[in-house]
C-alpha cells in the first residue's frame, strides 16, 4: 500500500501516552504472512516504520514488577531504558535513549517517557554494573512514588518492530518479532541468556478495545491475551525447563 500520512502520532517520540492497549500473539513462523497483510491494508508510520528495539528492564531485588504479572494484578508497572540501535557503530560517542515508566490499569495504560543521552561505552560494557545505567531510575521522579525500594537493571530484551496506522480509526499497530532476552543479571537469574521466544506480538493501541476491521481476516492466526515480553523472559530465566 503506497498511501502515506503526512502527520501521525508515533509512540517512538511520545513524552506521555494514555490509550487502550491490546496484545495479540502469533506463532513466529507467521511473521511474514502478517507483515504482508499489514503492508497492504495499513499505512506505514511515516517517521518510524521499522527499527530494532533494545530495552533494559529494571526491577526490585525480589522482582516485584515480574510478580505483578504472575499474580495477575490489575495494576502493573514496568521501568525501562530503551534505545533503537542493535549495533552501535565504532566512533559513535553517544546514544539517544528514553527512560520509560509504563503503568497498566487493566487494558488501559499510561506511559511516561523522557529522552536522555547515554555515553555509548556505557551500553557496550556490563550493563548491570555500570553506574550510569544503574542510576537511570534515580532521575525518574515517578520512581519515587512507587515505594518499591531500589531498582536495578535485571535483563535486556531485543526485538524487531514494524509500525503502522489503521487508516479508519487511527489506531497504532505494531508487529514485534524475533524477540529475545540477549543478556541477564546473574544475581537475579539462574538461567543464562540468550533466550528466544517462539512467539511474536501484534499490539493495537487506540481508543477502542476491539480489533480493527481490516485485521479481522487475520484473526485465525492471532490469540488475544495479556502478554509481557519482560515477564516471559523472566520466566524462562527463572525456570529454564519451562
Amino acid at each position: 500500500m503506497n498511501e502515506q500520512l503526512s502527520i501521525l502520532p508515533s509512540s517512538h517520540g511520545d513524552d506521555e501516552d494514555s490509550s487502550i492497549e491490546q496484545k495479540f500473539l502469533f506463532d513466529a513462523t507467521r511473521r511474514s504472512l502478517l507483515l504482508d497483510w499489514l503492508e497492504f491494508h495499513m499505512l506505514r508510520d511515516p517517521q518510524f516504520y521499522f527499527s530494532p528495539v533494545v530495552s533494559i528492564y529494571y526491577d526490585t531485588p525480589s522482582l516485584s514488577f515480574y510478580g505483578e504479572v504472575c499474580n495477575g494484578d490489575y495494576l502493573k508497572t514496568k521501568v525501562r531504558l530503551r534505545h533503537y540501535q542493535k549495533e552501535i557503530p565504532a566512533g559513535q560517542t553517544n546514544v539517544r535513549c528514553f527512560s520509560e515508566i509504563k503503568r497498566k490499569f487493566g487494558a488501559h495504560r499510561h506511559k511516561r517517557r523522557e529522552p536522555l543521552t547515554i555515553a555509548a561505552h556505557c551500553l557496550q560494557g556490563d550493563l548491570f554494573s555500570d553506574p550510569t545505567i544503574r542510576g537511570v531510575p534515580d532521575g525518574m521522579p515517578e520512581c519515587r512514588l512507587l515505594a518499591r525500594g531500589i531498582l536495578s537493571p535485571v535483563l535486556v530484551v531485543e526485538y524487531e518492530r514494524f509500525r503502522f496506522v489503521e487508516p479508519q480509526s487511527g489506531a497504532r499497530i505494531s508487529l514485534d518479532a524475533k524477540i529475545c532476552c540477549s543478556s541477564a543479571n546473574s544475581v537475579c537469574f539462574r538461567g543464562t541468556a540468550p533466550v528466544f521466544l517462539q512467539t511474536g506480538v501484534l499490539e493495537v493501541k487506540g481508543a477502542s478495545d476491539s480489533l480493527p476491521g481490516c485485521l479481522r481476516p487475520m484473526q485465525r492466526f492471532l490469540y488475544k491475551q495479556s502478554f509481557s515480553k519482560y515477564a516471559r523472559c523472566c520466566e524462562l530465566l527463572l525456570n529454564p525447563n519451562s
